[in-house]
């Protein structure tokens, strides 16, 4: 009788533990995907103030390279 108690308590405690588990991990990944988002924010301004701009005008002639 005590060892049937004591399997249904593991039971209960590892289902309770699963749950605990899932939620920490959700926050974990939404936590990730934030941080990951404001890097990204923040590396597209960098890489925006630090890129060379395309230059639409072509040389025509080969006296323009010079």
């Amino acid at each position: 009788m005590i060892g049937g108690n004591c399997s249904n308590f593991i039971l209960f405690y590892y289902k309770d533990l699963q749950t605990i588990i899932a939620t920490i991990t959700e926050d974990k990944v939404t936590e990730l995907f934030c941080m990951a988002d404001d890097f990204y924010k923040y590396f597209d301004t960098i890489t925006e103030k630090y890129t060379m701009k395309y230059d639409n005008k072509m040389p025509t002639s080969v006296s323009a390279l010079t």
